[in-house]
């Protein structure tokens, strides 16, 4: 039988908090004009303010100053606000405090013509509050290692820990992780065995549940010959907790290894002696890796067996697929002083979409958009969106730029984009085709730029890329941004 475990969900609080709005009997402005006179004399008295939470989000009107227009606030040299906490120019602390306590800070209020007053004010955050959800727990079995997270994803905060309170104990053979992952290989059966789990974080109350698991009785068989096979994993997702046991046969008390073979593990994933692959993935791999695992003992020979791995990113719903989220491992492009590689081809411009693009593309070389539809789609129209850093206006045809769809290349009209030299112009789109099908699962979209003398008359030149976009999809096309770029 399972049993219920609980979950904490700091988004909770961090997304439902209610701003806190202070109360002052002056009157005051978003401009700090409060009808007083030019270069008058300013007036400003410090208040206690309405108490913070950790973790919810907060908002306070400090801009009561008086006696001149134009006034402006900010911090006393030397004085700080709460971590997470900021105060503008027009008086309004705002933002979500990530560290508890009483606080003292001194805010000079000036205007032009006007000698610069000061007032304290005071303020205090209390430790926030680690909700607390059920979810189930797995059952284990003496001899079979063990591996699961006592959280769900919704539930994911790195900056929680978990530790057993003192007094209470997991079944023998088991530990819990400071991230929240209970692994190992049970050496004893129990039933409903109790125990509680504290659950702490920076500028939080800790938190406790108590918890029940049970571990079924096996034999445990005289140790033989120990094999381990090649196995392909389940797959990860970036973002979401993620534990398997690599579960070797022959003998028991095993110690296990790794060792890259092609590719490695992405960051957040942890491979313990006890042959568990844990943790919260922060990157996707590019693609299958694989990596060995050696299970030995002293006194029998070890055996070897090669692992395939794939993590992906999150799968989110769009029209508009950012080519800085596409992959770009492996990929080297030509700069105007350097090469730059992988994401330094990555540019970050106000006016590009999601605030980044991807430049230095001046050499043979290609960006895919992998676009997952839900349903065959006929009749859609791809929209690329450029600039150019090459010339105040450059034509780019078929025999220096190409689209793909799935393999097939798209026939399209010359394209004209304004720019500079070595300085890029404003972003335009461009309509390249109208009639683009889509199968149902995976689709690759491919810019590609050819060799060609675009770039002062004898190099290859390239646009830069700010996004595809694909039009009435209707909500039935996704894709895995690769976040990790940014």
């Amino acid at each position: 039988m399972k049993k219920n475990i609980q979950k904490i969900s700091l988004a909770a609080i961090l997304l439902l908090g209610f701003p806190l709005v202070s109360c002052n009997n002056g009157t005051s402005s978003p401009t700090g004009d409060t009808g007083g006179a030019v270069g008058g004399e300013i007036t400003y008295v410090g208040k206690a303010l309405p108490e913070a939470e950790v973790g919810v989000s907060y908002t306070a009107d400090i801009a009561t100053a008086t006696g001149a227009t134009g006034i402006t606030y900010e911090l006393d040299i030397g004085q700080w606000l709460p971590e997470g906490l900021e105060l503008s120019s027009d008086g309004e602390i705002s933002g979500t405090p990530t560290e508890a306590g009483d606080f003292v800070f001194t805010v000079a209020a000036s205007a032009e013509g006007s000698k610069t007053v000061y007032a304290d004010f005071t303020m205090t955050v209390k430790a926030g509050e680690i909700e607390v959800e059920g979810v189930e727990l797995e059952n284990g079995t003496v001899g079979k290692t063990y591996a699961q997270p006592v959280f769900t994803a919704e539930g994911y905060n790195a900056a929680l820990k978990y530790k057993v309170k003192d007094g209470t104990t997991l079944p023998e053979g088991l530990r819990l992780t400071e991230n929240g992952f209970i692994i190992g290989t049970p050496t004893k059966g129990v039933t409903d065995h109790a125990f509680t789990i504290v659950i702490s974080g920076e500028g939080f109350a800790d938190s406790e549940v108590e918890t029940l698991i049970t571990i079924a009785d096996a034999e445990i068989g005289e140790d033989t010959t120990i094999a381990l096979e090649d196995r392909t994993l389940p797959e990860a997702e970036v973002g979401s907790p993620y534990a398997v046991a690599i579960q070797a046969t022959g003998a028991s008390g095993l110690t296990y290894t790794r060792k890259n073979v092609s590719g490695r593990l992405p960051a957040g994933l942890t491979f313990d002696a006890c042959g568990v692959l844990y943790g919260v993935p922060e990157d996707s791999t590019s693609g299958t890796i694989r990596f060995s695992v050696t299970a030995s003992k002293e006194g029998l020979d070890s055996a070897t067996g090669t692992m395939s791995f794939l993590c992906k990113d999150k799968l989110v719903v769009a029209n508009r697929f950012e080519a800085e989220y596409v992959d770009l491992t492996g990929k080297s492009g030509a700069g105007y002083s350097s090469n730059p590689t992988g994401t330094g081809l990555i540019q970050k411009f106000d006016d590009a979409s999601n605030g980044a693009c991807v430049s230095y593309l001046f050499t043979e070389i290609y960006l895919d958009f992998v676009v997952e539809s839900s349903e065959d789609l006929t009749g859609l129209t791809m929209t690329f969106c450029l600039a150019s850093e090459i010339g105040e206006s450059t034509v780019f045809t078929s025999d220096d730029m190409k689209f793909y769809v799935n393999e097939t290349e798209i026939e399209y009209d010359p394209i004209t984009i304004a720019g500079g030299n070595q300085s890029k112009g404003d972003f335009q789109t461009f309509d390249i085709a109208d009639d683009v099908s889509l199968k149902k699962g995976e689709n690759t979209i491919r810019i590609q730029i050819v060799s060609n003398t675009l770039r002062n008359g004898t190099s290859t030149g390239a646009p830069v890329v700010d996004y595809m976009e694909l039009n009435d999809t209707e909500g039935k096309t996704s894709y895995r941004p690769k976040v990790s770029n940014l």
